[in-house]
C-alpha cells in the first residue's frame, strides 16, 4: 500500500504536479467572487469538514467543477442557484473556514446595480436638470 502511494506520488511529481496546482483553479473564468467561494468551499466539498446541509455541498461542489472544467455557460446557470442559496441565509459551522464561506457567499447576496446605456444619459441628465433648477431657485430667492 505504501509502494503504491509513493508510486503516485512520484508519477505526479515526474509530471511537474503537486497537491497545490491540482486544486487550483484557473483564474480566467469566472468572477473573483465565484473563485474565492469555491476555494472557501474546497474544505466543505471534499469532505474534510462537515457542516453543510448536503444540497449546498452538491451546488458548491458543482461551483468548483465549473470553475476548474471552464464551462462558462454552467456557472451562469449556478448563479442563480447561488444567489438563492445566499438570500436564504446558509447555516456554517462556527470556525474559520466556515467564517470564509459565509463571508465568500455574501457576495452572491449583495445587489449589483445594473445600469444599461440608456439609463445612464436618462439620469446624467436628470442630474443636470436637478443642478439648474437649484440654481434658478437660489437666484431667485437672491433677487439676482
Amino acid at each position: 500500500m505504501i509502494a503504491a502511494t509513493n508510486t503516485m506520488a512520484a508519477c505526479s511529481a515526474s509530471r511537474g504536479e503537486t497537491r497545490a496546482t491540482a486544486d487550483a483553479l484557473p483564474v480566467t473564468v469566472g468572477t473573483a467572487a465565484d473563485r474565492e467561494l469555491a476555494e472557501a468551499a474546497l474544505p466543505f466539498t471534499s469532505g474534510a469538514i462537515r457542516g453543510l446541509p448536503a444540497q449546498a455541498a452538491h451546488l458548491l461542489a458543482a461551483l468548483r467543477t465549473a470553475l476548474g472544467g471552464a464551462h462558462v455557460k454552467d456557472l451562469d446557470e449556478l448563479h442563480a442557484s447561488l444567489k438563492t442559496m445566499a438570500a436564504a441565509g446558509l447555516q456554517t459551522p462556527d470556525s474559520a473556514e466556515g467564517r470564509r464561506l459565509a463571508a465568500a457567499l455574501h457576495a452572491y447576496s449583495t445587489p449589483t446595480p445594473t445600469v444599461t446605456p440608456a439609463q445612464a444619459p436618462a439620469e446624467a441628465a436628470d442630474a443636470v436638470d436637478e443642478s439648474v433648477s437649484e440654481d434658478a431657485d437660489e437666484t431667485r430667492r437672491d433677487g439676482r
